[in-house]
């Protein structure tokens, strides 16, 4: 319920795995598969960030149905 409550903060926002991992005490190899299984069951949604810079894209996550993030 952590993972879900720091990404409910962050909708939209740049996606940090490091920073995320530290944040809620989860391994970042662990929260990844969390992440990909909150994916692959439609509650979030990769978001590639648009630059015009190609070495600075980065991953965004949205929540698939705003009523999640509340």
């Amino acid at each position: 319920m952590k993972l879900l409550a720091l990404r409910a903060s962050r909708t939209g926002q740049l996606l940090v795995p490091a920073a995320l991992s530290s944040q809620s005490g989860l391994p970042r190899t662990t929260l990844v598969r969390y992440l990909e299984l909150l994916a692959s069951v439609f509650l979030i949604k990769t978001i590639p960030a648009w630059s015009s810079n190609l070495t600075r894209l980065a991953r965004q996550l949205t929540w698939s149905d705003e009523r999640g993030a509340r």
